[in-house]
């Protein structure tokens, strides 16, 4: 019996993990609030940028700031077009 439930629960995984894979590669038409949204995090991500930019002197440092704040824009708008809670690393 506990084969029989194990083989349930990851047959169960593999559906959710599928689910939740299609939504990430799936194409993701936005609303007109998800654009909204998109512009205020774009001018905040700016904001931010101008702020690095003009406050923290040239080097390494900074560029990876300005990379990191890209990376997290890149998620930030991810998360609003897929619009669900992700359980891929359930």
């Amino acid at each position: 019996m506990k084969v029989c439930s194990f083989a349930f629960g990851a047959i169960l995984f593999n559906l959710k993990k599928m689910k939740d894979l299609e939504n990430i590669y799936k194409y993701h038409a936005s609303t007109e609030e998800q654009r909204k949204t998109y512009e205020e995090l774009r001018a905040s991500f700016k904001k931010l940028a101008t702020d690095i930019e003009s406050l923290c002197p040239e080097g390494r440092e900074k560029s990876t700031a300005h990379t990191y704040l890209e990376t997290a824009g890149f998620w930030a708008n991810a998360s609003v077009a897929r619009g669900e809670v992700l359980h891929i690393m359930d």
